[in-house]
């Protein structure tokens, strides 16, 4: 296997484990993210207000260019 290939598979892992991690930090509720452990996230609008940031800067960009 090229190195190429690797990265991109590591690359393509890691995208999807960060995005299952935090569509399930926007989905459950507190107290589960509580009972499992995890005792500081951020507030919840926070989930979407990241993808509308990053939504707008892609659509700004590509009018800009």
């Amino acid at each position: 296997m090229k190195p190429t290939e690797i990265y991109a598979f590591v690359g393509w892992v890691s995208t999807f484990g960060g995005f299952l991690f935090f569509f399930t930090w926007g989905i459950l509720p507190d107290s589960v993210l509580q009972s499992i452990g995890i005792q500081f996230y951020p507030d919840k609008s926070w989930a979407l207000a990241i993808p509308s940031v990053f939504l707008m800067t892609v659509t700004y960009a590509i009018l800009v260019y």
